[in-house]
């Protein structure tokens, strides 16, 4: 006794889609003959690419120690193969994000000393290790100048004077005009 198994149609009266998936997948519905082997009737093949991770990246600022609201290039020499972007963190290497590119640069305005640590990022890969750079903020202080007035039209007893610039880069000139720069 063979046993036949029945499904209702579909409202509209026609085979509808998930019938057709249940009367595929029943195997009470399938005549399986050993006999009669199978062939496969095309070629049927498939490749997978490797996903290459990013190098570690190199980075350098433009201006290593800037002026208060002052700006810095970081300039990324790297490859990021299948990563899609650089990603710009502070903290840590995965700290706290700061921006993204897919271009080799990216500009910090630091607020305060500033450690910037760069990887790739994005597509297939695993994020790895960082490259990093510091940017310092400038605390250059100068203190205030003084002057004396002269005493009379074309008297030569005033007098002026400026006290030294401490901290910041370092390198410092002064321009006292009228006369020669010192």
């Amino acid at each position: 006794m063979n046993t036949r198994v029945r499904f209702a149609p579909s409202p509209t009266g026609y085979l509808h889609i998930g019938g057709l998936r249940t009367a595929i997948f029943n195997s009470a519905n399938w005549n399986v003959n050993d006999a009669v082997p199978f062939t496969q009737p095309l070629a049927c093949s498939f490749s997978c690419s490797a996903c290459t991770n990013p190098t570690v990246p190199t980075v350098t600022a433009s201006v290593p120690t800037v002026c208060p609201g002052g700006s810095s290039t970081l300039t990324i020499t790297g490859t990021l193969n299948n990563a899609t972007q650089w990603s710009i963190y502070t903290g840590s290497c995965g700290g706290t994000l700061l921006g993204t590119t897919a271009t080799s640069t990216f500009v910090v305005t630091p607020g305060a000393n500033t450690t910037y640590f760069i990887r790739g990022e994005g597509g297939c890969v695993i994020p790895g290790a960082c490259g990093s750079v510091a940017v310092n903020v400038s605390t250059l202080a100068m203190t205030s100048a003084s002057q004396i007035n002269v005493s009379c039209f074309g008297g030569s007893n005033g007098a002026a004077s400026v006290n030294a610039a401490t901290g910041g880069a370092g390198g410092y000139t002064y321009n006292w005009t009228p006369g020669n720069p010192t």
